[in-house]
């Protein structure tokens, strides 16, 4: 189990790891991963409540909203965030004094304000993907769709968060 461990922390693109570059790329691989895990934690719950058939009883948009509140979370992107944006303006910067052939001060303030900029656009995309599930599964349930629809209805909102996030992480 420890091997099995490492080898999650390893494969997990939340975790940097020594020497990596981060880039946008890097960015979006991290916001994506975290959409993916998202999307299989909404799935499992809507087999488990479709298993006992709660899901068929639930009489409220609000059940469906406390339920897509406590699942969908992007902790761990904070981190990764501030990180790419800061090595990113670095490098710029760098450029910047090469090409002119002085130093200058690094702007402390311009570094935070691209970091929470580019992090309230992740709150954003998170706000955007629960009120678009709710949306879809109220639609859903209404319709009396069975699990595989639901399934796929899920699926099409985090699809068009990934398209999101390449806009953020650019």
């Amino acid at each position: 189990e420890p091997e099995e461990k490492s080898f999650q922390a390893e494969q997990n693109p939340l975790i940097p790891k020594e020497g990596e570059e981060m880039g946008y790329q890097r960015l979006r691989k991290s916001i994506v991963y975290v959409l993916k895990q998202n999307e299989e934690k909404l799935k499992d719950l809507i087999e488990k409540e479709m298993g006992s058939n709660k899901l068929a009883k639930i009489k409220s948009v609000d059940d469906i909203t406390k339920a897509i509140k406590k699942l969908v979370a992007f902790e761990g992107l904070k981190n990764i965030s501030d990180l790419v944006i800061k090595n990113t303006f670095m490098d710029g910067w760098d450029s910047a004094e090469k090409q002119l052939n002085k130093n200058f001060m690094v702007n402390k303030d311009a570094v935070q304000y691209l970091q929470d900029y580019t992090f309230n656009n992740i709150i954003d995309l998170t706000e955007e993907i629960k009120n678009d599930l709710r949306a879809e599964l109220q639609r859903g349930i209404i319709a009396g769709e069975g699990i595989t629809n639901l399934k796929n209805r899920v699926t099409k909102v985090f699809e068009s968060g990934e398209n999101r996030a390449e806009m953020i992480a650019r």
